[in-house]
């Protein structure tokens, strides 16, 4: 949504969250009719009440940049890789509490469910399903639904790839215009034995 001006994007995330524009002013206290003129483009809004209408609709923090730039404003929340050389000291203690916790598995996942870090534990127990190596990228969600991966030593797999199949709906629902999280809801329902049920949300 980068060509979008901030009306049609508030617009846009009022929408998706079901809202009518009473019911978010009510939430954000501020007037329908100011709601009305910043919807239109009549009138401008202050930082402040960017924040505060991004605050009310529950937009994540990386979608809230988007508000912030389309409306004039330098973003404010930072993503920042683990790589880095500022979180380096914020790596050495994440791998220092891995150590600690062996033999037990640990495994560091992103918003996406990747598996950017593993200890030793986790390295040993996958190392005991041959067929995990070949999933990639290393992902839970994916290890789990993978024909190749944990699926096949899931006793109650229905069970578990329900739920997950939920919570990356709710995921989808809560972040509308991440592109990559649509399609890796498209990748675990491609999977051979996902019923076609599972399509539909159930939040």
């Amino acid at each position: 949504m980068p060509d979008m001006n901030f009306g049609t994007l508030l617009r846009r995330w009022r929408g998706f969250r079901h809202l009518s524009q009473l019911a978010l002013a009510l939430e954000a206290d501020i007037s329908t009719r100011h709601l009305s003129c910043v919807e239109t483009g009549r009138a401008q809004p202050s930082r402040e009440m960017v924040v505060r209408l991004a605050e009310a609709l529950q937009i994540p923090l990386r979608e809230r940049n988007a508000l912030l730039l389309a409306a004039g404003y330098a973003p404010l929340y930072r993503d920042t890789a683990l790589d880095t050389p500022e979180l380096e000291a914020a790596g050495q203690a994440m791998e220092l509490l891995m150590a600690q916790l062996e033999p037990n598995p640990v495994l560091v996942l992103d918003r996406y469910w990747n598996i950017l870090r593993i200890n030793a534990g986790a390295k040993r127990f996958l190392a005991l399903f041959s067929g995990c190596d070949s999933v990639t990228p290393l992902n839970g969600p994916r290890l789990a639904f993978h024909p190749q991966g944990l699926r096949p030593f899931i006793e109650n797999w229905n069970v578990l790839a329900a739920h997950i199949t939920r919570r990356v709906h709710r995921e989808v629902a809560d972040n509308p215009s991440d592109e990559t999280l649509k399609r890796f809801l498209e990748e675990l329902l491609s999977y051979p034995g996902v019923p076609s049920r599972w399509r539909t949300p159930d939040l």
